[in-house]
């Protein structure tokens, strides 16, 4: 998906865009958090706060913030996954 590290930008923000806004992807995230990696660091916490800089758009950005919190709540730690 990212051409073995060497994708222009818009690849890589084309990639990240369809991953955040995929539920099976979410899903397989979820497994994750709650299989024991709960303070697992997720693309949508890159993008939420540097999303801007990248060059995703305003809708991408707020799916990732919407996604990360979900996580955090899915994790149960009573804040953030990592800090």
């Amino acid at each position: 998906m990212t051409q073995d590290c060497t994708a222009p930008n818009s690849v890589l923000v084309h990639v990240c865009t369809s991953l955040i806004a995929s539920n099976q992807a979410v899903e397989a995230q979820e497994r994750e958090i709650v299989g024991g990696v709960r303070y697992l660091l997720t693309i949508e916490d890159f993008i939420r706060q540097q999303g801007h800089l990248w060059g995703f758009d305003q809708a991408t950005i707020q799916r990732a913030d919407a996604n990360a919190q979900h996580y955090d709540i899915v994790a149960g730690l009573g804040h953030a996954r990592y800090s």
